[in-house]
């Protein structure tokens, strides 16, 4: 069987048959069905996509089995374990993902193009430097440009600026992605942390500490959870945490000691530097957004305020403003 379009043969492997292909199976489909569609395939199960999508369990199981019955096609094996999408389910997921990212393309490119010192720009960052440097600096940036929203959203995962899950991203980082473009603001520090006690002097020997909190999700594969595997024993882990927040305030509640960012530590009653900055985790923060949104003047004029009040700021995120501190003293 050939593909013809407009008269003409079309091979059917060629962009243009693909394209006619998406448009054809969107064809007076619901959009929302379909977000709803892809949610349960990226999650699994009808109960996990329900929740990312605020909607109710039993509308997702409705919306499914209803666009099934309406197009006559099965998209999903059911099984105990979750949803898995059939043959013709990941026919239909694929056209789905073309059409979102020729649509993120769009928005982009529209973004890209507003000269306009006004809007919403939404900001990603660590807990850590939203609360140590990020956060006290708004005010400051909202005086400079009072038409521009900031729209903040603290998460140690990776947000995809590609989608526009954000717009700009002040991540610490030794190698950020390729497809992204950025400055590097400055270092990032990491140190050990315990409860203070007394007048004790700050030592080296991490063997003299009994009690260790260990981190957790998204943070477990991270360099300071590596750095924890190798040089802490597993059975010396007695809590553990997914923010570096959490971890200081239950070192300073005397649970144990922490690795955390130096100022994180530096800056906290309660908390005694054990080690000073360790060199096999020292890292970089990079302010970094999409290549296609380079010419926004509203991203320009928050990625250059936060470039420069990280790097005013570098001597406490690299952990050299205690080390002079302690030397003075």
């Amino acid at each position: 069987m050939e593909l013809r379009i407009q008269g003409k043969r079309i091979s059917k492997h060629s962009k243009l048959a693909k394209m006619h292909y998406h448009c054809a199976v969107m064809h007076k489909l619901r959009w929302d069905d379909l977000q709803i569609l892809k949610a349960v395939a990226e999650h699994g199960s009808a109960n996990a996509a329900a929740e990312v999508l605020g909607l109710n369990h039993s509308t997702v199981l409705r919306r499914v089995n209803a666009f099934e019955d309406s197009q006559g096609v099965k998209l999903f094996e059911r099984h105990h374990s979750g949803y898995r999408p059939t043959a013709a389910g990941r026919a239909l997921l694929d056209a789905v993902n073309s059409i979102d990212r020729t649509v993120y393309d769009i928005q982009r490119n529209i973004l890209g193009q507003d000269a306009r010192l006004a809007g919403v720009v939404t900001l990603t960052t660590t807990d850590s430097i939203a609360g140590s440097v990020v956060t006290e600096k708004l005010h400051e940036f909202r005086n400079l440009h009072p038409e521009i929203i900031v729209n903040l959203i603290m998460t140690n995962v990776r947000l995809d600026l590609t989608a526009l899950d954000a717009d700009i991203s002040v991540r610490p980082s030794r190698n950020p992605p390729e497809r992204l473009i950025g400055r590097r603001a400055c270092g990032l520090a990491f140190g050990v942390y315990c409860p203070q006690s007394g007048h004790q002097k700050r030592t080296t020997d991490l063997a003299a500490i009994d009690k260790w909190l260990g981190i957790g999700g998204e943070l477990e594969n991270s360099p300071v959870g590596n750095w924890l595997e190798e040089n802490v024993s597993q059975s010396a882990i007695v809590a553990r945490a997914n923010s570096f927040i959490v971890l200081r305030d239950m070192v300073r509640s005397g649970i144990g000691a922490a690795v955390l960012p130096c100022c994180v530590g530096d800056d906290c009653k309660g908390l005694q530097s054990v080690t000073g900055p360790l060199s096999e985790l020292e890292t970089s923060l990079w302010v970094l957004t999409h290549p296609d949104l380079k010419k926004s003047a509203r991203l320009g004029a928050l990625s250059d305020f936060l470039v420069k009040a990280l790097r005013a700021d570098r001597a406490r995120l690299e952990g050299r403003k205690r080390a002079s501190r302690t030397a003075a003293e």
